[in-house]
């Protein structure tokens, strides 16, 4: 989107779902893309991978939650 790669988004929710590894921490790039997404009216939920792999109902849930879905 943009000039950018996300990893997934919904546009019905305005919602982008990032999973990141630890080259994500305190990435310049990455403030750079929330910022030019939320301009777009766009909302981010960011998850490290290790949460996604060994949390993932959590995720879930959170992601669910932020579309205003029940689980």
């Amino acid at each position: 989107m943009g000039d950018f790669i996300l990893d997934f988004v919904c546009f019905k929710h305005r919602l982008v779902v990032e999973c990141d590894g630890s080259q994500h921490a305190d990435n310049r790039r990455d403030a750079v893309r929330d910022a030019w997404l939320e301009a777009h009216g766009f909302r981010i939920a960011r998850f490290w991978n290790r949460d996604v792999l060994s949390e993932g109902e959590s995720v879930i849930d959170t992601i669910l939650a932020r579309c205003g879905l029940p689980w």
